[in-house]
């Protein structure tokens, strides 16, 4: 191979070509972003449908049925999972691995527009979402220090606006907080009096609050605009408008008939944080962007805008930048100290540095000529990346450990250290090649692994195979250049060039007295170096010596094991084996995981009331939650979120008023173990009130962040009907919480609350004239109200709405007693409905247009495989209907999926192998020696994992790949 001796040739060249790549791998690092996880193209979409008040119902007959049937022909369509609400539907569509998300979402598109006539007249256009898991909120901020009102509009219209503006920011969604609106509360008896609607008083508001064009006149040589102006200014201009009632009857105003006022809205959030009430702050960055500049620009800006607003404060109460830098920390310090065990190892074994130091260059310069690679092929810095890097920072060294070895040898046979270098890179050029294909020929094949873990693993085998290649071509060309100056001053040629032996005498005296002064300084350098390696010898020789012994002692006894195990080969190769089946049975007993556990220091407690609570009933219980945590010593802060989330991403959490979100942090440097402090946390549990709830520990940012769920274990259960999931759900909850190992059983079945169905009579109705959907607006007036025109404050827009007083609206009974005005005519409505009290449910769920029941449990001391096992004992003994079917979901699926792809690569690698070492050896039959000895590696891995407590999961998986 001519490498070594055109890089030795071209010593000034091949040092200005590794300059630059350093050079180019500085600028690299810093231009990476930087995030936790590779960029995840997710194959998922969501079909948003809103149907204002529809119940549950009708939305899944009228809107998520019509939605299912028109996407499930769409290609590559894996599976559809629908949610039916009240007055939405949602239905989420997952697709295969590597389908391309842009065309998909074209495709659901045009299938939506040829039904859209099919929906609902009142139905609004279905959203067509892409469900990306990074798109989550990477900062959590809590804003207090003023009152609600006022405190709210500064996040609204100030933070928000100033947050957003930064670059790498998409969107900042504010909760909790009280927005205002105008409120007019019409005395009902007056209305009566007046022979008035809440209608008629709304289309007066609307009829007298516009702003219009005049059109223009011409004046002279000009034309001038003419706008008729009658937006309301202020409270009084609302109260002076005026309705005709009847004609001959006095004029009517709004202030004669009701109360005009600033009124807050009907909050549908509240936010605490120790239990003062705050406004929360959810920040989102764009695609791509940077997590960790991105969040120092926001707290930069949160910053400025203390100082302009000095009362705020402000308080971070979860954020991912945090934990990915902890996470990358984690990893660069195991890269760090692997180089440097792989230096001093080197270093005790050839008793000098400037031998391990050459080779020890390798090591910087291949990392950083992997990442200009990684630059231009898109790789970023995330934790599978630099866990790649990682993983092969031991080998990155192994080729110029070789070269060098080669080098030396030559060396002490006799030649000069500059054909010793170009001789010794030469000769085993071949073979460090084939062993760089091989090792690369293991970790290619993961880019062909299917699911999740092909997308997480891709930065991985990808920095592993290109930090090889970047340390093969150092060690062929560098590593020469280096150890031909080990040699000193080099002796003069033979024979000068002629340019040199004809040049004038003048010129080498001027030569020589110009560089006397660096001979000089390089004299006392080389004085000073031999007394620093002199000193050095002296007192490192007793460490060289005793490492020396050892290791000849070592030596001497694996010698002799290895003279015994061939002398009694049977015996050796029966141990192995015999060793080797322990270990896989070992490996049977292993808890098996999608991804290892995490030593968090954030818990989330999600709780929910009975449907029938209010959104004030849910904060109090939140509080009474909340203050019984920060009586531990253990807890830093706890956050509180009641209500509902307009997050597309939380809506699956918080859905309702019923529902809410503790956010509990423990004190750094608290010596207490995850798993106790979350028993610790439920012991606190206040025993007096009728919740359901569960905790989330620190895999919640993981599986958020890869879009998967919580849940240790979860289930499918399938069928015609609900009538017939039911049943077996809650004999399956009820058998599964008393065994033991399962915590937190529940199903995402929600009983519905309590509602008042009106039915009205027809007959009568069409009698007076009336039609049902007039009938259900007066109605709609008489407890919702009616949002009659805004007023422009400003920038801001504030609805004006029309209702009756509130004490009148409290009372199911006043409402049924309650009287129509028909013209000159009043009619109670009792007359003409029929009231049922009822159960509603909260939520349709379906999975591939089959109504699903999804149960999901947390596991303690408990393996996956063993859960499974035990399940399904379960499920064999009780008694269930043919029609209904049980399947795994979530992880479970995710699990089987990504090790039957890991177990394909694995395959993959073992053939690529076998070819290359086949083609190095020239031999089918001398590779399958060396690879029936592949197996017997996976003895110290399996052990390993048990003594530690380690799990079986993708991660360790890949170790062993």
């Amino acid at each position: 191979m001519a490498l070594p001796d055109l890089s030795v040739r071209r010593p000034v060249a091949t040092v200005m070509f590794y300059t630059a790549v350093v050079l180019l791998g500085v600028i690299s690092l810093l231009q990476l972003s930087v995030d936790l996880f590779p960029d995840l193209n997710y194959p998922r979409l969501l079909v948003r449908t809103v149907d204002p008040d529809a119940a549950p119902e009708e939305v899944q007959e009228f809107v998520t049925r019509p939605v299912e049937e028109a996407v499930s022909a769409v290609s590559g369509l894996r599976q559809v999972v629908s949610r039916s609400r009240t007055g939405l539907s949602l239905v989420t569509l997952e697709f295969y691995w590597g389908t391309r998300m842009d065309y998909a979402a074209l495709s659901v598109r045009e299938k939506l527009d040829e039904i859209r006539y099919l929906l609902p007249q009142r139905a609004e256009r279905p959203q067509v979402l892409l469900l990306d898991p990074s798109a989550r909120p990477m900062m959590e901020v809590a804003v207090s220090g003023a009152p609600i009102e006022q405190l709210t509009d500064l996040c609204r219209q100030v933070i928000r606006r100033r947050l957003e503006q930064l670059p790498g920011v998409a969107m900042v969604e504010v909760v909790g907080g009280v927005d205002r609106q105008i409120l007019v509360e019409i005395d009902p008896h007056k209305l009566l009096t007046q022979h008035l609607t809440v209608q008629e008083v709304a289309d007066a508001l609307k009829q007298n609050n516009v702003a219009l064009s005049g059109g223009s006149i011409l004046k002279g040589r000009y034309r001038y605009a003419i706008r008729v102006e009658g937006r309301f200014q202020n409270l009084e201009d609302i109260r002076q408008v005026g309705i005709f009632a009847d004609p001959g009857r006095p004029l009517v105003h709004i202030g004669d008939i009701a109360q005009v006022s600033w009124f807050p809205q009907e909050q549908q959030s509240l936010t605490r944080l120790n239990g003062r009430e705050t406004v929360g702050l959810l920040i989102t960055k764009e695609a791509g962007s940077n997590t960790v500049q991105v969040t120092g620009q926001v707290e930069a800006t949160l910053q400025q805008i203390r100082q302009q607003f000095p009362e705020l404060e402000f308080f971070v109460v979860s954020q991912q930048a945090q934990f990915i830098r902890n996470s990358i920390q984690n990893v660069l310090s195991s890269l760090v100290w692997g180089g440097i065990l792989a230096f001093l190892s080197l270093f005790l074994f050839l008793h000098e540095f400037r031998y391990p130091l050459a080779i020890g260059l390798s090591m910087p310069i291949s990392i950083l000529a992997t990442f200009v690679v990684m630059k231009f092929t898109g790789v970023q810095l995330n934790m599978m990346s630099l866990g790649g890097l990682a993983l092969g920072v031991g080998m990155l060294v192994d080729n110029s450990i070789v070269v060098l070895e080669n080098i030396f040898r030559l060396h002490e046979e006799g030649a000069g250290w500059v054909r010793a270098s170009v001789e010794g890179a030469r000769e085993v050029a071949l073979a460090i090649l084939a062993s760089t294909l091989t090792t690369c020929a293991v970790f290619l094949p993961i880019i062909y692994v299917q699911g999740i873990a092909g997308q997480l693993f891709r930065d991985l085998s990808l920095t592993v195979v290109f930090s090889l290649l970047a340390s093969l071509l150092v060690s062929l060309t560098l590593l020469p250049v280096l150890t031909s100056r080990f040699q000193g001053r080099r002796k003069p040629p033979e024979r000068q060039p002629d340019f040199y032996r004809t040049a004038p005498v003048h010129r080498t005296r001027l030569r020589r007295w110009l560089s006397a002064p660096f001979r000089a300084v390089a004299g006392g350098v080389h004085l000073l170096a031999g007394l620093i390696q002199r000193l050095y010898q002296w007192a490192m020789q007793p460490l060289f010596g005793a490492f020396d012994r050892f290791f000849q002692g070592l030596y001497a006894r694996y010698h002799r094991l290895l003279l015994a195990a061939l002398r009694h080969k049977r015996l050796a190769l029966g141990t192995a084996v015999i060793l080797l089946l322990l270990t896989l049975l070992l490996g049977t007993q292993l808890d098996r995981r999608f991804l290892p556990r995490l030593n968090p220091d954030e818990f989330r407690y999600y709780y929910q009331l009975p449907p029938d609570a209010t959104l004030y009933q849910t904060d109090e219980i939140g509080q009474a939650i909340a203050r019984n945590f920060l009586q531990m010593p253990q807890v830093q802060y706890v956050f509180n979120s009641a209500g509902i989330s307009q997050s597309i991403f939380q809506a699956a959490e918080l859905e309702n008023v019923n529902q809410g979100v503790l956010i509990v942090r423990r004190l750094p440097g608290s010596h207490i173990s995850p798993t106790d402090f979350e028993q610790l946390l439920m012991r606190h549990l206040p025993r007096s009130y009728t919740i359901q709830g569960h905790f989330e520990g620190g895999e919640q940012l993981y599986t958020d962040l890869l879009g998967l769920q919580a849940q240790d274990f979860q289930m499918d259960i399938k069928g015609p009907s609900y009538d017939l999931l039911l049943p077996v759900a809650r004999a399956l909850q009820d058998s599964l919480s008393r065994l033991p190992g399962f915590e937190e059983v529940q199903t995402n079945y929600r009983p519905g609350g309590t509602e008042y169905r009106i039915t009205i009579d027809r007959q009568e109705a069409a009698r007076l004239g009336l039609t049902v959907q007039q009938i259900a607006d007066m109605i709609q007036a008489r407890i919702q109200g009616v949002v009659a025109t805004q007023m422009r404050r400003f920038d801001r827009t504030i609805d004006i709405r029309v209702r009756p007083s509130l004490n009148w609206r409290t009372r199911w009974s006043d409402l049924t007693r309650s009287v129509f005005n028909l013209g000159r005519f009043q009619l109670p409505i009792q007359e003409l409905v029929h009231t049922q009290e009822v159960q509603r449910p909260d939520e349709l769920f379906r999975k591939n247009q089959q109504p699903t029941i999804e149960l999901s449990a947390m596991l303690h001391g408990l393996k996956q495989q063993d859960a499974m096992a035990r399940f399904q004992k379960l499920v064999a003994r009780l008694p269930m209907p043919e029609e209904v079917r049980i399947e795994p979901s979530g992880q479970q699926r995710e699990i089987q999926a990504s090790f039957r792809s890991l177990r394909w690569a694995l395959l993959l690698s073992i053939v690529l192998v076998y070819m290359i070492l086949a083609a190095q050896f020239e031999s089918f039959k001398h590779p399958l020696v060396i690879m029936m000895a592949v197996p017997f590696g996976i003895i110290g891995g399996v052990w390993a994992l048990w003594l530690t407590g380690s799990s079986l999961n993708v991660i360790s998986g890949i170790g062993f790949v």
